[in-house]
């Protein structure tokens, strides 16, 4: 299982702010559904994805991922790139417009590579204030990650 934790994650190559005004901002600035959209990124600058609601098991019912797929989805927070993992795919490949999702996954994904068992593993995402998760990610994790 190890070696299917592979997973092309796109780095955001434009700044967050960046990326969020060129999937926003479709209209010049001093028309009506120009300023409408400058208000909505002013009103929400600090929410991105605040919830999700999708079903894992739904979509890779839907999403019908054999072995040997090529999957792309929104990294978010992680946990439907490691769902589909389940179902064998050749290649993920996360994206998102926020740069911290980027990094979560490619956190979960170095620690479930090199965390020694499921126990820590949950330990270290599921019990955050847990004692021994801060050895356990300078000792397994930090090590693996990359810049």
């Amino acid at each position: 299982m190890r070696r299917k934790l592979r997973t092309a994650i796109a780095k955001p190559k434009l700044t967050q702010k960046r990326n969020l005004r060129a999937a926003v901002h479709r209209h010049r600035t001093f028309t009506k559904q120009g300023f409408l959209e400058r208000s909505f990124t002013l009103a929400f600058r600090g929410l991105v994805y605040p919830q999700i609601w999708e079903d894992p098991a739904v979509d890779l019912e839907a999403l019908q991922i054999m072995p040997g797929s090529h999957v792309v989805t929104i990294a978010s927070g992680g946990c439907n790139v490691l769902s589909y993992l389940t179902a064998d795919p050749g290649h993920i490949t996360a994206v998102d417009l926020n740069a911290a999702h980027i990094a979560l996954i490619r956190l979960k994904l170095c620690a479930a590579r090199h965390l020694p068992d499921h126990e820590t593993f949950f330990g270290f995402f599921g019990h955050a204030n847990e004692e021994g998760n801060v050895a356990a990610y300078k000792r397994y994790v930090q090590p693996h990650l990359d810049a």
